[in-house]
Parts: structure tokens; C-alpha cells; sequence
């Protein structure tokens, strides 16, 4: 795939990696002078995690699919076998079946924003040139880039910037995620975050599962799994959240943040 104009990508990847440069040399140099939360050098220390969090996915590619002459999400073999396309991942959060967004809690005596913060939105917006949804070992494929930004009710927000990959999990339904805090409560900290991902597709009427609405797209999962009956899949719109999937059973395990290695 082919994310919008590959020389604008190139632009932002390269304007975010020296954002995430800094910012990590920034931690580095915090870590080895001792202010660092808990930081102790050679050593990984946990400064906070986020739970609840759950969202509603559009993906968009410039790729065009032959079979209907729409612009295709996150694929699976279309129109060939192990076929890439560029992807655009815009995700909301939304509210969970107790109303809420979900919770923040940063730790350490020197962490940025330590306390409890309850999330009153959130955002993330990812772009590959090249990717699918399917777990295979392909050298052609670029992984998912991107912001994540976590507003808070008290008015402060958390801001990261991570790389993403497909597959984990034995129905290759985990989204797994890397990175560092750019901005807000827990700036320089690590990000490790999993969650699942579920492809779902919109219906006129009934509550729909995971979220009113929408149903899980079975098929497209199955494809994306590997499946060997179902050849081909499109996910134009995907359901994530941390917690347990109700399309597979399996658990993420959310995101955390940590110093040190």
C-alpha cells in the first residue's frame, strides 16, 4: 500500500522520529542523572497504565478494489495473495458499556502528572505505505506510524508517538504498539500497548456487538487470521479496545508506560 503521497509520509515520518529522538534522548539523559521516576540505570521501572480504553477505527487507502470500485481498508489477499496496499487509520475513542473512556494512572515522585486521570477522549491516527492485515513474514510491508492523544477531564493530556504491528495472538488479532510520550503526564516515558483488533461492519438496526451499530465482521477476521476457507477479507472499519475480545476470547493487556530499558 500507498499512503496518500509518499513524499508527505516521508516528511512526517522523518519530522517524527526527530520528535521521538529528542524526546527519548531527553529520558536517556534523565534516567542517568538519577531524576527519572524510579530510574536506575540498566533497569525498567513501571510509571503508569491506561485501562478502558476502547475505539471506532476508519481505514482508508488510495488502492481501489476491482470487485467493487471502492477504496479498499486493511486487506487481506485483494486482490492477490499477500497483496499491500498504503493505509490511514483514524480512531475515536468511545464510551464503554459504565459510560466512561476509561482511566490513566501515572506513579513516581517525579513522573509528569502522576495521579489518577479520568479520559474524557481520545485519538489516534496511524499511516503505513505499505501493509495488510494478515501475519505473514513479508519484507515488502512498513509498519504502521503514528499519535495517539489521551485528553483528560482535569484539562492535562498525554500524547504519544508510536510504531504498530499486526498479528500477535493465536487468531492474529493483536495489535501491539511501541513508542514514547511526546507530550503531557508521563513526557519521556516508554509506551508498550496491546490491544485487539476486530473488523466490524455497519447494520441499520439492533445493538450490535462490540458496539451499537455494528456487528463483527467474521469472515474479513477469519481471512486475516489465515484462514484457509476464506480467501479474502477488506476491513473498512475495525473495532479495538483493551480487555477481552468478544470476536476471539483472547485478552490485551492495554497500555503501560515504564522507564529504564
Amino acid at each position: 500500500m500507498v499512503v496518500v503521497v509518499v513524499p508527505e509520509v516521508e516528511r512526517i515520518v522523518k519530522t517524527k522520529l526527530k520528535l521521538v529522538a529528542t524526546v527519548g534522548l531527553l529520558a536517556g539523559v534523565t534516567a542517568l542523572s538519577g531524576v527519572g521516576a524510579h530510574a536506575t540505570a540498566g533497569a525498567s521501572s513501571s510509571v503508569g497504565s491506561c485501562t478502558g480504553l476502547a475505539g471506532l477505527a476508519s481505514v482508508k487507502s488510495d488502492y481501489v478494489d476491482p470487485a467493487d470500485g471502492h477504496p479498499v481498508g486493511l486487506v487481506a489477499n485483494i486482490p492477490t495473495a499477500g497483496a499491500n496496499h498504503d493505509v490511514r487509520i483514524s480512531i475515536k475513542g468511545v464510551a464503554g458499556a459504565d459510560g466512561s473512556f476509561g482511566t490513566c494512572t501515572f506513579s513516581g515522585d517525579n513522573t509528569p502528572g502522576a495521579g489518577a486521570h479520568t479520559v474524557s477522549k481520545w485519538t489516534a491516527s496511524l499511516v503505513s505505505p505499505a501493509t495488510d492485515c494478515v501475519a505473514d513474514v513479508d519484507p515488502a510491508e512498513y509498519p504502521l506510524n503514528g499519535k495517539t492523544t489521551i485528553q483528560f477531564t482535569d484539562g492535562t493530556r498525554t500524547q504519544t508517538y508510536s510504531q504498530t504491528t499486526f498479528g500477535r495472538g493465536p487468531d492474529h488479532d493483536m495489535l501491539t504498539q511501541t513508542g514514547v510520550v511526546t507530550k503531557g503526564n508521563g513526557l519521556g516515558a516508554l509506551v508498550a500497548n496491546e490491544v485487539y483488533f476486530a473488523p466490524i461492519v455497519e447494520h441499520v438496526t439492533g445493538a450490535g456487538s462490540p458496539y451499537p451499530g455494528y456487528s463483527f465482521d467474521k469472515l474479513t477476521a477469519q481471512a486475516c487470521a489465515g484462514s484457509t476457507t476464506v480467501s479474502s477479507g477488506d476491513a473498512r472499519d475495525v473495532f479495538v479496545a483493551d480487555g477481552t475480545s468478544g470476536l476471539t476470547g483472547h485478552t490485551a493487556a492495554g497500555l503501560t508506560f515504564h522507564v529504564g530499558n
